[in-house]
């Protein structure tokens, strides 16, 4: 058989038998017939087993025959091709020459015959020359790699109903497993996809067709064997017209009962469980599933834990809310420590500053990490609030009368008020708390006894130590 220069070229006739669906009566009618057709058996008569006069008659014909083939006259080569095949088949006992040219001389005459019932004799012919090469002269192969060529030229060149291609395909694959030549397994596809779109193979078939063909493959590409850039393209090609069947081979229900086992093997390997997820819900499985659901809920879990192991902020508003707030503030402080954002510090020493203030009645070391926290952020009006806070709850409890009580209230209103001259937004809040608080400023005549006049300045009592002027 001649080497074929562009294994992958597709002609015209190739092209529209594949993609004309009103073929698909004609191709199974042709096929009964060529069923029907009972071979003669295959004899390997060889020229050393004849008498002298037909040995030399054989032997001379192939002598000139072969001048012919080397100059590509095929036409001019039939006569003597015929004369050496008719007397001796399998020529010398060691050459296939008498197959392999005689498929060639009528693979010429049937590209120029333009009548169909001449071409489909051709075809057969050609056919049988591949059966009689498989049986006179089979290789180690056992004649695999030959019956893939076979199924090449059916698919390609000879028009052969895809029930009969399909069936050499399958016996070459079968024959030849790993070592199924690349150009076997674009044409495979091709024939697996028309048959499964007109309804002439289940999904399972074409499945198994699937993985056996990609497995093929895959093994002469890592092998590296000497082929493996074809076998990679061969690939690329028949995974291309796969795709346009995939979403009705590869449903929900075969992905589940190949993964859902895999998961179950190693149900805490992430990568495992994960792919097992993606796959499914890409081909269509619902997320309601209880093995989806659960794989999602178990990635939620990790998720969560990775989050609180790599941002301590985080972290600690998962303690806080626990309800362990030494545990919060030592990760707030960790997280302090971690972070190069000041402002993202200035957030942390506030939340830090609220546990002490409201949990723990720290005030002084409350106001200390509030103040650090307006330090680092000069637009950060919250810490000023906080602080206005501690001292509006301490007042009562500041100095031993009415007087300093108020006073303390002086010295909240006063943080209220940088709290929404440093932060604008924060105006609606802290003007409720300053009129709720108005009303317990110092009482004017309080202040005379004490001979404090409006506007003058104050120490406040206790911890708060503030200066505040007076307002009455």
């Amino acid at each position: 058989m001649k080497i074929i220069s562009q294994l992958f070229a597709i002609p015209v006739l190739a092209f529209a038998l594949f993609f004309n669906p009103n073929t698909a009566q004609a191709q199974e009618k042709a096929a009964a017939e060529a069923a029907a057709t009972t071979d003669a058996a295959v004899t390997c008569v060889n020229w050393t087993t004849l008498p002298a006069a037909q040995k030399e008659k054989a032997e001379t014909a192939h002598v000139i025959y072969r001048q012919f083939i080397k100059n590509e006259d095929f036409k001019g080569a039939y006569e003597q091709w015929k004369v050496a095949y008719d007397l001796a088949p399998a020529a010398d006992g060691g050459r296939p020459f008498h197959y392999s040219d005689g498929r060639d001389i009528y693979m010429a005459m049937y590209k120029e015959e333009t009548d169909e019932a001449k071409k489909k004799e051709l075809a057969e012919k050609i056919l049988r020359l591949y059966d009689e090469e498989i049986a006179c002269y089979p290789g180690k192969d056992g004649g695999a790699l030959l019956t893939g060529r076979k199924a090449y030229d059916m698919f390609y060149y000879l028009a052969i109903p895809y029930s009969r291609v399909l069936a050499t395909l399958e016996k070459t694959v079968e024959a030849a497993g790993d070592n199924t030549e690349y150009i076997v397994l674009d044409p495979y596809a091709r024939v697996v996809v028309y048959q499964f779109t007109n309804e002439l193979m289940d999904k399972e078939t074409a499945r198994q067709a699937y993985d056996k063909l990609n497995a093929i493959a895959d093994k002469n590409i890592e092998n590296e064997v000497e082929y493996a850039d074809q076998y990679v393209q061969a690939k690329e090609s028949m995974n291309g017209v796969f795709a346009t069947i995939e979403d009705f081979i590869f449903d929900c229900e075969y992905f589940y009962d190949k993964l859902v086992p895999e998961y179950k093997a190693n149900p805490d390997d992430r990568d495992v469980y994960l792919d097992v997820y993606t796959t499914l819900v890409k081909r269509g499985c619902d997320k309601n599933d209880p093995i989806l659901a659960e794989i999602a809920e178990k990635d939620r879990a990790y998720q969560m834990a990775e989050l609180r192991e790599n941002n301590k902020g985080y972290a600690a508003n998962e303690l806080y809310k626990a309800g362990d707030y030494k545990g919060a503030v030592e990760k707030y402080r960790e997280a302090i420590s971690e972070s190069t954002d000041a402002s993202e510090q200035a957030r942390y020493y506030f939340s830090i500053a609220s546990i002490q203030f409201r949990k723990f009645k720290s005030y002084g070391p409350a106001r200390e990490s509030a103040r650090k926290a307006a330090s680092l952020d000069s637009g950060y009006g919250k810490p000023y609030e906080l602080i206005g806070d501690m001292y509006a709850t301490g007042a009562r409890n500041c100095g031993n009368d009415a007087w300093g009580n108020s006073l303390a209230v002086l010295a909240a209103i006063d943080k209220y008020q940088r709290a929404k001259a440093v932060e604008p937004a924060l105006a609606s809040a802290v003007n409720k708390k300053i009129n709720n608080y108005s009303s317990s400023k110092p009482n004017q005549e309080t202040g005379f006894m004490k001979g404090v006049k409006e506007g003058a300045t104050a120490t406040v009592p206790c911890w708060i130590g503030e200066t505040v002027t007076v307002r009455y």
